[in-house]
């Protein structure tokens, strides 16, 4: 299993992650991105104790939350490149 993941993590950089960015990566599936997270959250519950995990946890959940916002505002027009080059 831990060989897989990092094929699929190897896939994704030879498919651009490093240098396209993440809004033009070609992302293979669904369940390579599922794979990754699982991958992330084994991690996370092996190196850290339980109550750093709920930080990390609160903290991707606003991490999460303020991105949205951000992104509906640049959607509605609030957060576009005029608004900063007048």
């Amino acid at each position: 299993m831990k060989s897989e993941n990092g094929e699929r993590l190897f896939g994704m950089i030879y498919n651009g992650l490093l240098t396209k960015g993440f809004g033009e990566v070609r992302w293979a599936s669904v369940l390579g991105r599922i794979g990754l997270a699982w991958m992330l959250a084994a991690f996370l519950y092996m190196a850290f104790p339980c109550r750093t995990r709920i930080v990390i946890a609160v903290g991707f959940l606003v991490g999460y939350c303020l991105a949205a916002r951000v992104a509906r505002l640049r959607q509605q027009g609030y957060l576009g490149a005029s608004a900063y080059c007048t």
